[in-house]
């Protein structure tokens, strides 16, 4: 009997142990603390783009230049963020969710992002509270 096999196209769940970045939508980029310590612990990063390879990259930066963005620490978990809406305005990166990138390389002392290659992060469910009368 011939069987009609389907691939299974999702990535597997999120690993602690790799460097893992994601975008929102409001142009938030976040890294996990594997990401962050192999950049060096940055206060800042300088953003990059290429057109040509539809890729992002963060490198370490020295927090007093013009064009550094700060990073911040976003929860407990050891997460960072950095808001990078004027790059994504620029040069027209948007998704209509949040997404995790899947091709990432650290590439000298760049974390490089394949802005083709993501996967949608769906929203969580939220809890309602239950209301006593």
């Amino acid at each position: 009997m011939e069987r009609d096999w389907i691939v299974f196209d999702e990535p597997p769940r999120i690993r602690k142990d790799r460097i893992y970045m994601m975008l929102n939508m409001r142009c938030e980029l976040m890294i996990n603390r594997i990401a962050f310590e192999a950049l060096g612990q940055p206060e800042s990063v300088f953003l990059s783009y290429s057109e040509k390879t539809d890729a992002i990259a963060i490198e370490k930066a020295d927090a007093r230049l013009n064009n550094a963005f700060p990073l911040r620490l976003k929860n407990s978990s050891g997460n960072y963020s950095v808001h990078i809406k004027p790059m994504c305005d620029r040069h027209e990166i948007k998704y209509d969710s949040s997404v995790r990138f899947l091709d990432l390389a650290i590439e000298g002392d760049k974390l490089v992002a394949n802005l083709l290659k993501t996967s949608q992060i769906p929203k969580r469910k939220r809890h309602q509270a239950v209301r006593k009368s």
